[in-house]
């Protein structure tokens, strides 16, 4: 056997070869996908390295071990993430618009409605004239409903005409029965006849009885 250079130390029970051979190489680490990750793993290589002795192994092998739960870690979020994002519904489309309901109070000519406690009927629309003009006329009818007295008289009511015009009622020369002004007790009626001002002009007309003040008016249709 070779004696060692006796210039050079010499570990006990240890060949000089084995004893000086050069440290093996770290095994490069394979680029991880995010670098965040790669800066903890490196971050806890470097603890471990500072902490030496015979735990250096045991640190490294625990830092690396800790890289690559963080990067599966990430890995299951960012799978989580791209299924949440499939698994998102596409927005609904927009359900079609309903008819609009009608106005509250909108009713045909003939029918009833109720107002303030005051049932009141509208019908028989019509064009009417004698020696002063034309007019728009109609019959109505009045109940009161309530459990007090309720005035009324003509100017209850108003025509919409076509044209955007409202008038209110008039006084004419027709042989006919005018709506009183006066009140009617609990479970009384009353009936009468009203009258508008018009042109003759053919056309969709509105017949408004708004009654009381704080009362939700109710509107009849007539086409004439």
């Amino acid at each position: 056997m070779t004696n060692p250079d006796p210039n050079q130390p010499h570990i006990q029970g240890q060949p000089f070869n084995q004893a000086y051979a050069p440290a093996p190489e770290p095994e490069q680490k394979k680029k991880k996908k995010w670098p965040w990750i790669i800066g903890i793993g490196a971050v806890l290589v470097l603890f471990a390295n500072i902490g030496g002795g015979d735990s250096e192994d045991e640190a490294t092998t625990a830092a690396d071990d800790t890289v690559v739960e963080s990067a599966e870690a990430a890995e299951a979020v960012e799978a989580v993430e791209a299924n949440d994002a499939e698994a998102v519904p596409a927005a609904a489309p927009a359900e079609e618009a309903s008819p609009a309901e009608e106005q509250p109070g909108a009713l045909m000519i003939g029918e009833a409605g109720e107002t303030g406690g005051m049932n009141v009927t509208v019908g028989n629309a019509r064009f009417a004239s004698d020696v002063l003009g034309t007019y728009i006329c109609t019959d109505v009818a009045l109940t009161n409903n309530a459990n007090s007295k309720k005035s009324f008289n003509q100017f209850d009511f108003e025509l919409e005409k076509p044209n955007g015009v409202v008038s209110n009622t008039t006084f004419t020369g027709l042989d006919i029965k005018n709506l009183e002004i006066a009140e009617l007790n609990p479970g009384g009626t009353t009936d009468g006849t009203v009258c508008f001002d018009s042109d003759g002009t053919s056309g969709e007309y509105q017949i408004v009885y708004k009654g009381g003040f704080f009362n939700t008016p109710l509107t009849w249709s007539a086409n004439l």
